[in-house]
């Protein structure tokens, strides 16, 4: 795992890196990075992955800009090792776009959770298929010369339908949540919206000093957190060097 972060820290200076130049330089740079980023998702991945590991979530924002197929095996095989894939996508198509028509469908099917905000075309459909159909009563009315008629019959209609979808507003969402056997959900699918909550304003008001800082209180501070880093290396080092096993692990200098 060690090996890892440092692998992860190199990519992260390359990412930041200045190497290209032009009009298209950050397109260019993402793109030339793009088979790095995947073989690093990759082995997260997997070192997940595995079982009993420590449960965790594997958050994919933007999860169409870098194709990593091995992801697909953890969003079906992940739940049986505690782990909870997390996916964001800008819309269906884009994820068509990255990936195959079957490895998008196969990520929209196994998914039993789904939050969307405003979508059109494609997105909004899938959505809208996604909640259940209401049985509502259709009243039908005949007129002849003689007589006029009403009928009622029962009709099967879409919960929300693609054009609610498209005009949702900013902070307004639908979805559909799983449960499971020991917390059973009465009611799974919701449309609903984000309320921000209303700050009273500062009128002129500064906030209170609590402390000055200066260069040489900063100083100190680093001073400080050096010397506990390295006395916590030196007290590991010396329980280690104590240890039968972990003795020989431990670098000794030559004399």
């Amino acid at each position: 795992m060690t090996r890892l972060l440092v692998r992860f820290n190199f990519i992260f200076t390359i990412s930041l890196g200045k190497s290209f130049s032009g009009r298209n330089s950050r397109g260019e740079h993402l793109s030339a990075l793009a088979p790095v980023h995947s073989l690093f998702i990759e082995q997260v991945s997997k070192l997940c992955n595995r079982p009993k590991p420590h449960p965790c979530a594997l958050i994919c924002d933007e999860f169409t800009t870098v194709r990593t197929p091995g992801m697909m095996n953890t969003f079906a095989t992940g739940r049986s090792n505690d782990i909870v894939p997390v996916i964001a996508v800008q819309d269906i198509s884009h994820l068509k776009l990255e990936y195959s028509t079957e490895e998008a469908n196969a990520v929209l099917n196994i998914s039993g959770n789904f939050f969307c905000g405003q979508a059109a075309g494609e997105t909004a459909k899938w959505v809208s298929d996604r909640f259940p159909e209401m049985l509502r009563d259709r009243d039908s009315v005949s007129t002849n010369s003689a007589d006029t008629s009403v009928n009622v019959a029962p009709h099967w209609e879409e919960t929300v339908t693609p054009a609610t979808i498209s005009t949702l507003s900013s902070g307004e969402f639908v979805g559909v949540v799983a449960d499971d056997p020991r917390q059973e959900l009465a009611l799974k699918a919701f449309h609903a919206k984000i309320l921000r909550e209303q700050l009273p304003v500062l009128s002129g008001e500064w906030l209170p000093v609590v402390q000055t800082v200066n260069k040489e209180t900063l100083k100190e501070h680093a001073q400080q957190i050096r010397k506990e880093v390295r006395d916590i290396v030196q007290q590991e080092l010396g329980r280690m060097s104590r240890d039968g096993v972990m003795g020989e692990w431990v670098l000794k200098p030559e004399v």
